[in-house]
């Protein structure tokens, strides 16, 4: 069965594709098999809504604000240093819970002594300790836009707490979709607007819709009576050089 299943392995990107896989292949090997048929007519129906496969587990944030689970530690939001925290697992991520609610979601780490960092969870404190963003671990600019990078380069150039600035700008995509985001640090280097309050106001404009105008109809305004406006007559300014607009 191993072989009919695994050779050539199946080429999937996840477990729910796996699974899918699995399902396929199960039910086709087992169509038309009259024991299969019997035993499928005495299982009792699945239940309304499937069962969690999950592990819990207790943690305490630490300092780092993260979380240890196994061996790899995962970040939550700063603000939730030194609380408790309840550990969700499942086969492919890892969930954190404070209090019933959720509160960072990473895919699940198999490797020993790894680290899953979220950016947004840090931004508070680089907020506070901005000169150190260019050398903390939690921004890799590699994992963003390339204009992002380019970006907080020319701020911090231009203005000794660029990074400062830069760091409210990430900020906006809790806010904002990512893309519209991007699109407006876009926008702004071609601008060369290098400031918080200017790419706010880029990425106000393009998050508003323009209003739809209908021209009236000409049923509309006939009734409206027609205004001629006679040109003013500009020669008379001449007058007023000493000239007269003639050449000396």
């Amino acid at each position: 069965m191993v072989r009919r299943l695994f050779v050539p392995y199946p080429d999937v990107g996840s477990f729910e594709e796996l699974n899918q896989y699995l399902h396929e292949r199960c039910s086709a090997l087992l169509k038309g098999n009259p024991k299969w048929e019997a035993e499928t007519k005495a299982l009792r129906p699945l239940p309304s809504s499937p069962f969690k496969c999950v592990r819990y587990t207790e943690a305490k944030v630490n300092t780092y604000s993260m979380v240890q689970f196994e061996t790899n530690r995962y970040s939550v939001p700063v603000k939730y240093i030194g609380e408790k925290v309840l550990i969700r697992a499942s086969v492919d991520t890892v969930e954190i819970l404070h209090n019933h609610n959720p509160i960072a979601t990473h895919p699940r780490v198999y490797g020993r002594h790894h680290e899953r960092l979220i950016l947004d969870h840090y931004l508070e404190l680089l907020l506070m300790k901005s000169r150190a963003l260019g050398n903390t671990r939690v921004y890799r600019p590699e994992c963003l836009p390339p204009v992002y990078e380019q970006y907080r380069r020319c701020l911090a150039a231009r203005n000794p707490k660029g990074n400062r600035e830069f760091v409210k700008i990430l900020m906006l995509n809790r806010e904002y979709p990512s893309n519209l985001v991007t699109d407006a640090i876009d926008l702004a280097l071609s601008y060369n607007v290098y400031n918080y309050d200017g790419v706010l106001n880029i990425l106000i404009q393009l998050n508003t819709e323009s209003p739809n105008v209908v021209p009236l109809k000409p049923e509309a305004i006939v009734n409206i009576p027609k205004v001629d406006v006679t040109p003013p007559n500009l020669s008379k300014y001449a007058s007023l050089m000493p000239t007269g607009g003639g050449s000396q």
